[in-house]
């Protein structure tokens, strides 16, 4: 018999008897199993990847529109008035020197500004305490004081801002891939803090700083929110977030009230 003969004889013998048989029927069902486990696989990593791809488009998408937004809306606060205000208070005192900013820029800005508390502050490993003169969705106003030296990451914010020394002394390196130069400022002196920008800062002892802000302000409360539960402290936490959005609820009804009444001016003006 010719050698493919005994070849063909021997399968033959194989799945003829009951255990060649049962063999090769699990072979046929584990060679199905695993090509419908590699064909679900597939469509699953196709399915994450296209939503992964349509969420970064969204973000995209996203992030341009409220960049556009940002860019061309109406503010109610100008930054030069704001500085001026923050050059002509400065002083060795700064509990007065921010009671004085507050009248200063109520006279200014008589609907806009509030008062509140002093807050306690932890991002970034900061230990400050901030007080809000003037909120909203898209702007702020906010003194920061050090009673004691702190140091620590400022954050990721989706702000452009804008701070004056009142009293005191504030030092920043700014995290860059070839270091970043030590910056020193003092009582009345200026400095911007732009978005997205990664600094770190030291504030000497009883440091007043005054900022003024522009961006998507709200993103910012993940930073002080993390702070505040690392340090045990989610009361104060909630007291900000409180003061917070009763301010930006009271810009909300001024700005409701000024066009009503624009629109009810105009009205008037139209029957005369």
């Amino acid at each position: 018999m010719a050698p493919c003969d005994n070849h063909i004889s021997t399968a033959s013998t194989i799945t003829s008897s009951p255990t060649g048989t049962a063999l090769f029927q699990y072979a046929s069902v584990y060679a199905l199993f695993d090509k419908k486990i590699y064909k679900r696989s597939t469509t699953t990593m196709a399915f994450v990847f296209t939503r992964m791809v349509r969420y970064v488009i969204l973000a995209i998408v996203l992030y341009s529109v409220v960049q556009y937004m940002l860019r061309w809306k109406s503010y109610s606060i100008s930054p030069k008035v704001f500085r001026q205000a923050c050059v002509a208070v400065r002083g060795s005192n700064g509990i007065s020197s921010v009671n004085k900013l507050r009248n200063d820029l109520r006279r200014s800005y008589p609907l806009q500004i509030i008062d509140s508390d002093w807050e306690a502050v932890y991002g970034g490993g900061f230990n400050l305490q901030m007080n809000i003169l003037y909120a909203s969705i898209t702007e702020f106003i906010i003194v920061f004081r050090a009673p004691y030296r702190t140091s620590g990451f400022a954050g990721w914010h989706w702000v452009n801002s804008t701070c004056t020394i009142l009293s005191g002394e504030v030092m920043r390196t700014a995290y860059s891939a070839h270091g970043g130069n030590l910056e020193k400022f003092e009582s009345g002196q200026n400095f911007r803090h732009g978005e997205f920008e990664r600094y770190a800062y030291e504030f000497a002892p009883d440091s007043y700083m005054a900022c003024y802000g522009r961006g998507a302000a709200p993103l910012s409360a993940a930073w002080v929110g993390m702070g505040s539960l690392a340090n045990g402290d989610p009361i104060s936490f909630a007291k900000l977030l409180y003061i917070y959005t009763n301010a930006c609820a009271h810009q909300i009804k001024q700005s409701l009230v000024k066009t009503f009444n624009y629109y009810k001016s105009k009205a008037l003006k139209t029957e005369l």
